[in-house]
């Protein structure tokens, strides 16, 4: 497996959080730290998101660089290695999210 590179995504929130981008969708888990720090290297103010879960509109990233663990297959499909959050999410066996990093933009 190797580091995969993610830009130009959106993320969603219903509960949990979802990113996607070109024909991918994947559940992440995602802790307070990465998300302030995206939102800082995107440049996106308090309000401005305010007014994009206010009406339900994904939020936009096109700065960020996210990378997660994994192989594409021989027709797209992503193979991503799975968070250890997983199995432990509200005891949920069948839950998937994925751990993501964020590039280092320094």
């Amino acid at each position: 497996m190797k580091e995969i590179e993610i830009k130009n995504f959106e993320l969603t929130y219903d509960g949990m959080y979802f990113i996607a981008w070109k024909n991918h969708r994947i559940r992440v888990f995602l802790q307070l730290n990465t998300i302030l720090k995206m939102l800082e290297i995107e440049g996106l103010s308090y309000k401005k998101v305010n007014e994009k879960i206010l009406s339900w509109e994904p939020i936009k990233f096109s700065k960020v660089t996210m990378t997660v663990t994994g192989e594409e297959d021989h027709v797209g499909c992503l193979i991503i290695l799975t968070s250890d959050m997983s199995d432990q999410y509200l005891e949920k066996k069948s839950l998937i999210m994925f751990d993501i990093d964020l590039k280092d933009c320094e």
